[in-house]
């Protein structure tokens, strides 16, 4: 897990070379994939690496910038590329699957970046537009105020049981219920649209989804809801994983709870990756999380009899 590589890297301070191959394998791979999850990575190696420090001195700020300008780089280059690697990924196709082989996915990434650094295309003002609506989420949650509800009513919690109903109930069950289309969304309740071509996956966010179910008043009351299920959800992961290595409780710690602590995300994705995340980590990986802690646990009682031993 990222979480507890990540961690057990800025404790031990070992192996250098080892942990930057590993995360730049980490990272390299992720761009294999419809979405930006290239970010996450780099996300986790910032928090983990924040939370040991004591006293931020230069060395400590040249490390951080070490971390950030890459990450930003890797941003504005993805923002210029990522509506004609999607098309690529998906062959053309209105959907978010990946069709192509992973070799295939990066030499096209990498093609396209080269493309868009030699001919000085990183910096337009339309990747730096789209970067910043990318950063905010603001302008969509503006515009729904807009048209909701002077040109739409609140659709009085109907919005959250659809997405509800997505996220939960698995396609066996529902196979009728169609395919995600977080763009198709954003055009209903703003005024932004993204042409027919568009592969943009741009999404309201669960918090102007909440408005535009509740209003303003109903929406503070939902997102008062959704803290309580963080709270619970956040309880009861710290009770199922007490007894592990504290640095492997807080890798699956981080992987339940990151989705739900997001602002970009619409409620189709927090409800799927939380809840599916927290019953396969908490229920159907455990055993295997314990086996790997009692491994751990071995091994340090073996090390430990042998330097006494010796």
């Amino acid at each position: 897990m990222y979480v507890t590589f990540a961690l057990h890297f800025w404790i031990v301070r070992r192996r250098t070379w080892l942990f930057i191959f590993v995360f730049l394998l980490i990272i390299i791979n992720s761009f294999y994939s419809y979405f930006s999850d290239w970010t996450i990575p780099f996300l986790i190696l910032g928090i983990s690496y924040l939370i040991g420090i004591k006293h931020f001195r230069t060395k400590q700020l040249v490390t951080t910038l070490s971390i950030i300008l890459p990450s930003l780089l890797l941003i504005f280059i993805w923002q210029s590329v990522k509506m004609e690697y999607r098309a690529f990924l998906s062959g053309g196709r209105k959907t978010q699957a990946v069709v192509v082989s992973r070799n295939e996915a990066l030499n096209k990434f990498s093609d396209l970046a080269n493309e868009i650094i030699q001919e000085e295309r990183l910096f337009d003002d339309a990747v730096v537009q789209d970067t910043y609506r990318r950063a905010g989420y603001l302008e969509y949650f503006n515009a729904a105020t807009h048209k909701v509800p002077e040109e739409i009513s609140y659709r009085k919690g109907a919005l959250f049981m659809e997405s509800a109903n997505f996220a939960l109930v698995p396609r066996v069950l529902n196979p009728n219920k169609g395919i995600k289309d977080d763009k198709a969304k954003v055009e209903l309740y703003t005024d932004y649209y993204f042409g027919e071509n568009s592969f943009a996956s741009f999404s309201l966010g669960h918090y102007c989804e909440a408005y535009i179910d509740w209003g303003p008043n109903g929406m503070m009351i939902h997102l008062f809801i959704y803290g309580l299920f963080g709270a619970v959800l956040m309880r009861i992961t710290a009770i199922r994983t007490r007894n592990l290595n504290p640095l492997l409780s807080y890798g699956i710690l981080w992987s339940i709870m990151f989705p739900w602590g997001t602002s970009q995300s619409d409620m189709v994705t927090v409800l799927g990756t939380t809840v599916w995340g927290a019953l396969s980590h908490l229920v159907i990986f455990l055993p295997a999380y314990r086996w790997l802690d009692s491994y751990i646990h071995f091994g340090k009682t073996l090390s430990l009899s042998e330097n006494k031993g010796a």
